[in-house]
């Protein structure tokens, strides 16, 4: 049946998925792969990633696994077994012709499933975990301190590298101490108590991906990410949901989404993104968190994303926001810049 010209002509390519489930025979050993799975299996997932400095995390269901190789993963979070075993996941999906990495991380629990018809077993997962658990990290650094020695000490007692950002050099806290904590959770407290002048807008967290302690500011994660994440009628999924602080919408699986991009919204159902050109230059948009959730035998199929609108003081006065102006006593004298960018919170 021929189509009319005035049909949207929106074809969806096939759905593509690959799993691995890899492990070793002790901590020395090459991993090898004790199992793989792709879209023709029945496998359900959930992960997330987030700029705030959550772990990324991945729930996993898989059907008609062996039972012997089930049970060679299911296990507990017992961080205090000294051999404990790691299995690590990889979960690559998107479309034909678009498929990139999804999650990879660590096993941190398995309960396989017997009352199914095929079985079935479910995974938490986590990006590195053995640094996220098995390493707890004691700062204290009284007084006024750069937050530069403080991501350089976390860094050092994680066995990781830094990237620290040029205005976020600029940033101090005030008595900063954390004990016997872990170093998602150090990172948290760093990013709540950092401030310059009355402007407190870094971001503190682990990345991922290149295993770096990153210090920046949201806007300088923006800045050098030049392609915006495109949103509009080829890839939305559904209405998107506005708020006075941001949006959040569903789009078509992205497995090359990041944080901190920004958002080239074209939506005639959101009039903040549809004003005139001028003033959506106005009020930049970024991706603050997403997830993935996929369903090879269900609908699911898509990315979920949280933005946040990035404005200065005045924008976010103009919005009826009250930005936390609250500044330190150690830095009364110092000047402020209300034109920098903060986030709305």
């Amino acid at each position: 049946m021929k189509k009319k010209d005035n049909e949207l002509h929106w074809d969806i390519p096939p759905r593509r998925l690959t799993l691995e489930i890899l492990t070793k025979s002790n901590p020395q050993a090459k991993e090898v792969i004790l199992a793989r799975f792709n879209e023709t299996h029945r496998i359900t997932f959930n992960t997330s990633d987030s700029v705030s400095g959550a772990a990324n995390t991945a729930d996993i269901v898989i059907g008609g696994m062996q039972i012997d190789k089930m049970y060679s993963l299911a296990r507990s979070p017992t961080t205090w077994v000294q051999n404990w075993m790691n299995s690590r996941i990889v979960l690559t999906g998107g479309y034909e012709g678009n498929t990139g990495i999804l999650f990879d991380g660590t096993i941190i629990e398995a309960k396989p499933n017997l009352n199914t018809a095929d079985y079935e077993i479910g995974l938490k997962c986590m990006a590195g975990f053995d640094v996220a658990l098995m390493t707890t990290i004691t700062v204290n650094k009284p007084g006024p301190v750069n937050i530069e020695t403080i991501v350089k000490e976390i860094a050092k007692q994680a066995n990781l590298a830094t990237d620290i950002g040029e205005n976020a050099k600029n940033y101090q806290v005030n008595d900063f101490f954390v004990n016997n904590v872990t170093y998602i959770e150090a990172c948290r407290q760093l990013s709540k108590q950092s401030y310059f002048g009355n402007v407190r807008e870094l971001l503190v967290y682990i990345d991922g991906n290149t295993k770096k302690v990153k210090a920046q500011t949201l806007w300088e994660s923006i800045s050098t990410k030049t392609a915006p994440l495109y949103v509009g009628p080829s890839n939305l999924i559904g209405n998107p949901r506005p708020s006075v602080l941001g949006v959040d919408f569903d789009i078509r699986m992205d497995p090359y989404i990041q944080t901190g991009k920004s958002v080239d919204f074209h939506s005639v159902k959101l009039s903040l993104m549809t004003g005139k050109g001028k003033d959506r230059k106005q009020i930049p948009i970024t991706v603050k968190q997403y997830s993935h959730h996929g369903d090879t035998k269900g609908k699911d199929w898509k990315t979920t994303v949280k933005s946040i609108l990035v404005l200065t003081n005045e924008q976010l006065a103009k919005l009826g926001v009250t930005q936390d102006t609250t500044t330190p006593p150690s830095q009364t004298n110092q000047s402020t810049a209300p034109s920098s960018p903060v986030v709305a919170s």
